[in-house]
């Protein structure tokens, strides 16, 4: 298995264990939306209670990862 195909096999697997999920990659937000990413925006507008960061911890630790503009 790729490292996508790992990954959508656990987004069905949490889907199917909560009414909603979302699912962002941080990767290419910005280039998609024009914009920097906000997770507390998100989740508010998203009235999301629960997150899993799902990923390499290598990104998570660069100085690159930002879950806030």
């Amino acid at each position: 298995m790729t490292r996508q195909e790992t990954i959508n096999a656990i987004l069905k697997l949490l889907a199917s264990h909560f009414g909603r999920t979302y699912s962002v990659d941080l990767r290419y937000y910005r280039n998609y939306l024009g914009s920097d990413f906000s997770l507390s925006d998100y989740l508010r507008r998203n009235s999301i209670t629960k997150v899993l960061l799902i990923g390499n911890v290598d990104y998570y630790i660069s100085p690159d990862f930002a879950l806030e503009n």
